[in-house]
């Protein structure tokens, strides 16, 4: 499948995010490009490229310029396995090593990778070879908010 495929945990951000600026879920999810059964999945996945057009439908609809930015403080940490990591991680150098291990479940296509040099670290990701589209942008921007967010998890009042 081009592009790879998502977690549905995602979707359900974009549609926390988009309920926040009072937008309706429904809305969001109208003539969604995969079937919203899938929704009810705990384990489901969608690909991604019909993950992109649901971003780039709610950047359109909220009319939001950083929506992708503020999707990604719309992870629910307290229900995430992400969190389990973040918590018993001895670093954040450690805690974003075992974060780009599990990205691979979250997009099964990810590339994310952390690099060190002395007090440095550099988190990268390259990105999918497909055509650029807005949606793209904000779901690099939501990645970003939610390493940001999970960061600040793991290290509480040092941030």
């Amino acid at each position: 499948m081009r592009g790879g495929t998502v977690t549905v945990s995602w979707v359900f951000m974009i549609l926390r995010a988009a309920e926040f600026h009072g937008v309706d879920s429904a809305r969001i999810l109208h003539d969604a490009p995969f079937d919203r059964k899938v929704l009810t999945d705990p384990e489901g996945r969608i690909p991604f490229l019909a993950y992109l057009a649901l971003l780039e439908r709610a950047v359109v609809i909220t009319g939001i310029a950083d929506f992708g930015l503020q999707a990604g403080t719309f992870v629910r940490p307290d229900l995430h396995l992400t969190t389990l990591l973040v918590l018993n991680g001895p670093s954040l150098h450690a805690v974003y090593e075992r974060m780009c291990r599990l990205s691979r479940f979250h997009w099964d296509r990810s590339n994310v990778g952390i690099s060190a040099s002395g007090a440095l670290a550099r988190l990268a990701a390259r990105p999918p070879r497909l055509p650029p589209t807005i949606g793209y942008r904000h779901f690099l921007d939501s990645r970003l908010s939610i390493w940001m967010n999970f960061g600040r998890i793991a290290v509480d009042e040092a941030w």
